[in-house]
């Protein structure tokens, strides 16, 4: 038994736990420290199960709860249910000042208690499942929509989709996610049948690498870089 358990001590519990309660399973989509809000806030551990969205976030006995609040806040925004999972000298303090709506799990001795369960409320704005997918992402939507834009900055993107049905976003929004981290989960789950436990090596499997992270930072240029075409075509031809 460890005195003191760090986050990513943490984050091994939760997701051994998960895996044998069947909160994750092989079809799900499993992301750590995954960022949103334009990268103002970074979720623990992310998850995408049954075309919903949840986050949880770690809070060790070394943390503060200083930045609980607002983080608590932007993940209602982004998903459709928010865990907060701490250590015992934290609970209290915690279901003091998150809403009732977040399920609360205590973490003790290398078990995961359940304080409070919490709510699902899906997300109501549309405009939150725009900011989840980059411009290459909002430009397939576009074509798959049929629509005619030619200004594909992510301004005139996101104005133009979100007359789209708020389920449609939901559903495209998803589908991008589960594309980009295909690969990292199929390497989790590979490892995990291996294994059948993980321990803090195997968090790194599920980060998306440099090499991807460039590949995305490109295709998130995209759209600049199409627009820059057409200008060059209306000025010569």
């Amino acid at each position: 038994m460890k005195e003191k358990y760090l986050e990513a001590d943490i984050k091994n519990i939760i997701i051994n736990h998960m895996v044998d309660n069947g909160i994750l399973e092989e079809n799900d989509t499993l992301i750590n420290e995954f960022t949103i809000a334009d990268y103002a806030r970074r979720v623990d551990l992310a998850l995408i199960k049954s075309n919903k969205l949840y986050a949880y976030e770690v809070k060790s006995a070394s943390d503060t709860l200083v930045r609980l609040e607002g983080q608590i806040k932007t993940y209602l925004e982004y998903f459709d249910k928010v865990t907060v999972i701490a250590a015992s000298k934290h609970i209290e303090k915690i279901l003091d000042l998150a809403p009732l709506q977040v399920a609360v799990w205590e973490l003790n001795d290398e078990k995961v208690k359940i304080v409070r369960r919490g709510k699902t409320n899906f997300i109501g704005d549309k405009l939150k499942f725009l900011d989840l997918m980059t411009v290459s992402d909002l430009i397939k939507i576009v074509r798959a929509e049929n629509l005619s834009l030619k200004n594909f900055r992510r301004n005139a993107l996101e104005q133009n989709l979100i007359y789209l049905p708020i389920v449609k976003l939901r559903k495209y929004a998803i589908k991008s996610l589960q594309e980009k981290y295909r690969s990292t989960n199929q390497d989790f789950f590979k490892l995990l049948n291996v294994k059948n436990k993980i321990d803090n090596s195997d968090l790194k499997v599920l980060r998306v690498n440099k090499t991807d992270k460039y590949e995305i930072t490109l295709k998130d240029n995209l759209g600049l870089f199409l627009e820059a075409l057409e200008r060059l075509e209306e000025e010569y031809l």
